[in-house]
């Protein structure tokens, strides 16, 4: 083990329970604490136009991050994701744009319509 967690190189988990840590070190907690303060700051330093980039890629780094967790972690095959976030996305569209609501309260609705038609689709007998 090294002398101390920051300069930690590889992989030293011995035990079950350190396996599901979520950060091994010290510096891979920093790292996404400044990484979160950067985004939290780039309206303010970014043009709208280049703002808009960011966050198509945000909203597509989402969506690869569910994919990797589905498709990486537990090697199952997933190919009703991207339709289903398109439906939440379609969603959350329609309820920002025709019933003017404010976009965080757009969000939970196309949240929960995305659900409702992965649970139709995934057990046509429950629903």
């Amino acid at each position: 083990m090294p002398a101390s967690r920051f300069t930690q190189t590889g992989n030293y988990r011995t035990r079950y329970a350190q396996d599901q840590t979520i950060f091994a070190t010290y510096a891979e907690q920093l790292s996404l604490i400044v990484l979160i303060g950067l985004l939290l700051l780039l309206p303010l330093i970014l043009p709208k136009t280049m703002l808009r980039d960011v966050n198509m890629i945000m909203i597509y780094a989402v969506a690869v991050i569910g994919l990797n967790i589905t498709t990486g972690y537990t090697g199952l095959i997933n190919i009703g994701q991207a339709a289903f976030m398109g439906v939440g996305a379609y969603a959350t569209a329609l309820a920002a744009t025709r019933l003017n609501l404010p976009f965080f309260l757009a969000i939970p609705i196309g949240g929960s319509r995305a659900r409702s038609s992965a649970r139709l689709s995934a057990c046509p007998v429950c629903a």
